[in-house]
């Protein structure tokens, strides 16, 4: 209490006082005076309503009885707390300390951090797309303009390349975590898929993939699982960085025993040595577990092996490379080749090389590229043969092109 009963207005005996308290809790009394307690906690120009205003004498405590005696000082200050009750600026009063005791404040916070949590997840949305469809992270701040162009509220943050690297990052950190989860919770059997990479700047760079089954469907899929960076390329630094990145994701030593059923690789003898390769440690540690070179490395080496022994293939390779040579090492060959095309009414396909370190679905699209481009091909020789503006060594190299293309065996070969 802010004053004292005893400063109660002396007309009033103690049933009056309770009676007075309890049915205006907002009075306070001052040196025998009255008060009110709502009007004096709120702003007096806040309380200002259509002409009405709040009394000083309210807010100050100043409100005495007026009469010649008690009965009359009584029924004043009765009429006086009845008047002030209904009065328009108590009221008004009365009505922001509701408010203020609503907690409108943390409701609108609450409101604020919520329209804040849909935009971040619009721009999560599509920093998503982004990665699954494998497109630059610059893309972001022009879906971001174009969303915003549609009358979509994507807040003001987290627009730039940078932030979609990062989200990127921290999506797909959190997936990993979600399946490891699911595979240690589930007891999934899984198998480990490696191969080596070298970055840019000729760093070594261990690739992880798992084949497991995941999910409530209970589908098999292969999934890249992380990419690590080797000192070296001993079979022991192999194993242990393979065996501590799938510790650091809750695949332990004790939970591979129990569920760890293939380790694959291609056959590099680090990896699938026969004493000492990261098959054979493994193999150790692990008895259960089977070793398999992967078949698309096996492939590769059958092609490979097939090709030093049929050695007529080797025309149609060098002619191959010519091609590649001839187009992706100039522009204004490029160029001429698309008029041709253009001409024919025909869509061109990317010429590339065959037979090399590429896999072999990349010598396949070659092939097919350079069957989809004969039509364009054959009539860009033709008119480089006959333009007069080359000089004839050009033309010779041009015209031997062409003989080539459509020779029947060239043609056979392509055909098959």
């Amino acid at each position: 209490m802010l004053t004292s009963f005893r400063e109660k207005p002396k007309c009033w005996d103690d049933k009056q006082l309770k009676y007075f308290t309890d049915e205006y809790p907002w009075l306070y009394f001052k040196e025998t005076k009255l008060g009110c307690l709502i009007c004096k906690k709120v702003n007096f120009n806040l309380t200002t309503c259509h002409g009405a205003h709040s009394s000083k004498e309210w807010i100050n405590g100043e409100v005495g009885a007026v009469g010649t005696d008690d009965s009359k000082m009584k029924a004043n200050l009765r009429k006086k707390i009845c008047k002030h009750k209904n009065s328009q600026a108590h009221l008004k009063a009365q009505q922001i300390i509701d408010k203020g005791s609503c907690e409108v404040l943390p409701g609108q916070f609450s409101k604020l951090s919520s329209l804040e949590h849909e935009t971040t997840r619009k721009v999560f949305r599509t920093a998503y797309f982004i990665a699954k469809n494998q497109r630059p992270y610059t893309d972001l701040p022009k879906l971001v303009d174009l969303q915003t162009v549609n009358s979509l509220n994507m807040g003001r943050i987290l627009h730039t390349d940078k932030s979609c690297n990062s989200i990127i990052e921290h999506i797909s950190v959190e997936i990993r975590i979600k399946i490891c989860n699911d595979i240690i919770e589930n007891q999934r059997k899984f198998c480990i898929i490696v191969d080596e990479s070298t970055t840019l700047s000729q760093k070594t760079m261990l690739v992880i993939c798992l084949r497991t089954v995941v999910g409530p469907n209970n589908e098999v899929i292969t999934f890249f699982f992380d990419i690590i960076e080797l000192t070296n390329t001993s079979a022991d630094s192999i194993k242990n960085a393979i065996l501590t990145n799938l510790s650091s994701h809750g695949l332990n030593n004790n939970f591979l025993k129990l569920n760890l059923i293939a380790f694959v690789s291609d056959g590099a003898s680090s990896k699938l040595g026969r004493i000492a390769g990261v098959g054979a440690q493994l193999k150790k540690m692990y008895p259960n577990i089977v070793i398999w070179h992967c078949c698309n490395h096996r492939l590769e080496l059958a092609v490979c092996d097939t090709l030093k022994e049929v050695s007529g293939i080797n025309n149609f390779q060098l002619f191959i490379e010519k091609l590649y040579a001839l187009y992706h090492q100039s522009p204004k060959n490029m160029n001429e080749l698309h008029m041709c095309a253009v001409s024919l009414e025909h869509n061109l396909q990317r010429i590339g090389k065959i037979f090399t370190i590429r896999w072999v679905a990349s010598s396949e699209r070659t092939i097919k590229a350079v069957w989809n481009n004969f039509p364009a091909l054959y009539q860009h020789f033709t008119t480089a043969a006959n333009d007069g503006l080359r000089t004839s060594k050009e033309k010779s190299k041009y015209l031997g092109l062409k003989r080539h293309l459509a020779s029947i065996e060239f043609v056979t070969n392509l055909d098959k």
